[in-house]
């Protein structure tokens, strides 16, 4: 995240804040805190992809391991 900050920095007058740069991860997780989603995800993507889930309270399950 500080590298696209510092990227959008670059090109905007002012700072940036991580509220100012959306992405799927961060859209996703907004969506299942308005449904209140509380049960566990299985999500297939990067280890980043999976933190902003994970630091939004949910729980992540991932790998061949935990599908049975």
């Amino acid at each position: 995240m500080k590298d696209y900050r510092a990227k959008l920095e670059g090109l905007a007058d002012h700072a940036v804040t991580d509220d100012d740069i959306t992405y799927p991860a961060k859209t996703i997780s907004w969506f299942l805190r308005e449904k209140k989603f509380d049960a566990l995800c299985y999500v297939i993507g990067s280890a980043n992809f999976k933190d902003c889930p994970r630091q939004a309270g949910f729980q992540i399950l991932d790998g061949i391991k935990c599908v049975t």
